[in-house]
């Protein structure tokens, strides 16, 4: 198979395309297909484009990547725009050589941003980091229902009371400058104490034979405290398990030398301009795909 082209998704029509591909390629149902293009539409309009692709000699897509627009960060007055990578496969032919040369021309083209990527397996991991991508402070770590009942740190009585029956939910602070995606930003009070939070429910899906099986989970994406959430950490994601009737949390904001050690836990990656290249304390799950499914 020949590769002819790599260009980026630049309208509505190349963008359906794209997603057909990836959709195949990841096993996704129509309805997660349907809020990613949604949510790209709504997301990416400053941006004035959705991902890229690699098409094959006869327009055929065989490649392809998707990108979140996540926000800004000011930098000596001026913005410094932040995407996000996200759901990248190539065609098993053409892996290797046209990967990497896809990567290349996202670089090439998006030198002014900073880009990030939060959930890559360990194959794409390797190959951003051999292009200069570096490791956050911040990990993704995955709790569920019962890994937290089963917790020591669960069972402080004087705790889960703080938690359990002094909480009050409420609208919480919005971080400047992100954008929020699909998730929520909530305020947790805890005794004299509030800890603004921003929460997005998912699904985790699988086909099986013709039935689609659904398990609720949510993301908890950032905090305006994380001593205060490390403090309270499980008896808060079990409070956001049962309102949300969820089987499980994942959390994408807590510092790796925070994090157990025992604790298995994903990294996050980043590419920045020169200047931020040495500030690894970045949240950079804000607006991220993390935000929109």
């Amino acid at each position: 198979m020949k590769m002819t082209s790599i260009n980026s998704i630049d309208n509505e029509e190349e963008l359906l395309e794209s997603l057909r591909f990836l959709q195949n390629a990841f096993g996704w149902s129509n309805k997660k297909t349907l809020k990613i293009k949604n949510a790209l539409i709504s997301n990416n309009k400053s941006l004035n484009k959705f991902g890229y692709t690699i098409k094959s000699e006869d327009n055929k897509v065989v490649g392809s990547i998707l990108i979140f627009y996540q926000g800004f960060l000011y930098l000596k007055k001026s913005k410094v725009p932040i995407i996000n990578i996200s759901s990248i496969y190539v065609d098993k032919k053409l892996r290797g050589l046209f990967s990497l040369k896809m990567i290349k021309k996202i670089i090439n083209e998006n030198k002014s941003c900073l880009i990030t990527n939060l959930t890559t397996n360990m194959v794409a991991y390797k190959i951003l980091k051999s292009f200069g991508f570096i490791d956050g402070n911040f990990a993704n770590t995955k709790d569920t229902f019962f890994s937290l009942i089963f917790s020591l740190k669960l069972f402080d009585l004087r705790k889960m009371k703080e938690i359990f029956f002094n909480a009050i939910s409420m609208s919480g602070r919005k971080p400047r400058n992100f954008n929020l995606g699909n998730a929520k930003c909530l305020k947790l009070q805890i005794g004299k104490s509030s800890l603004d939070l921003v929460i997005k429910n998912t699904n985790w899906e699988r086909k099986v034979f013709f039935f689609w099986i659904r398990i609720r989970g949510i993301r908890i994406l950032w905090t305006s405290n994380t001593k205060l959430f490390e403090k309270y950490s499980c008896q808060i994601m079990l409070l956001y398990l049962l309102k949300n009737y969820a089987f499980f949390v994942t959390t994408h904001f807590r510092e790796i030398n925070a994090i157990d050690k025992n604790r298995s836990l994903t990294k996050q990656i980043f590419l920045a301009p020169k200047i931020l290249l040495q500030n690894k304390d970045i949240n950079i799950s804000l607006g991220s795909e993390l935000g929109f499914f």
